[in-house]
């Protein structure tokens, strides 16, 4: 590496020796900037600071909740106030498992359901009527179960039929040969 040289420069594989920094040594000047490298480069158009109405945060939108008092959700002065709270190695913080879960979009997911729920309920009600009212005024003989039903298709057509079990997929009878003539993938 330092090729037989046994100075600072071979020892320390340099290229050349350093130079060091004394007092009194002149400072080295500054080039010239180019003018293209001064103020600004590039621009599509020009801010206006927020003061026009094409701003977001201009007079044209004011804040939705603008005056609007502020509103804690959990307040634990109310639902747990300080005489009742337990005293575990002298702390009487209020328990806050809430306060990392928000509980709301589970709420309105309840609700959601419940509403479904009660659509079906309502809908289950109304189709009954409507059979009751089908069966008393329909000929003698005649049900609703006498639709028969289609047949599997793995019954029509045995390489499309399916497997009992996922894993059985790919393996054994549950290989279709490849068909370009259907419409979805088979096993």
């Amino acid at each position: 590496m330092n090729n037989g040289v046994t100075n600072e420069r071979g020892l320390g594989g340099l290229f050349s020796t350093t130079s060091y920094v004394t007092l009194g040594d002149p400072y080295a000047k500054k080039g010239q900037l180019l003018s293209r490298y001064k103020k600004k480069q590039f621009l599509t158009e020009p801010g206006k600071k927020g003061r026009t109405k094409d701003t977001m945060f201009g007079r044209a939108f004011p804040f939705l909740a603008d005056g609007d008092k502020y509103n804690d959700k959990n307040s634990y002065l109310k639902t747990q106030p300080r005489e009742t709270r337990k005293k575990g190695f002298l702390s009487s913080d209020a328990f806050k498992a809430d306060e990392f879960s928000n509980t709301l979009r589970t709420n309105q997911y309840r609700w959601q359901l419940g509403r479904e729920a009660a659509f079906s309920k309502m809908h289950l009600a109304a189709n009954k009527k409507r059979d009751e009212a089908r069966a008393s005024t329909a000929p003698a003989g005649a049900s609703r179960d006498s639709v028969q039903k289609a047949q599997e298709l793995g019954k029509i057509v045995k390489t499309l039929e399916t497997p009992n079990f996922l894993f059985d997929i790919g393996k054994g009878n549950y290989v279709t040969p490849f068909d370009q003539k259907l419409s979805r993938e088979n096993w």
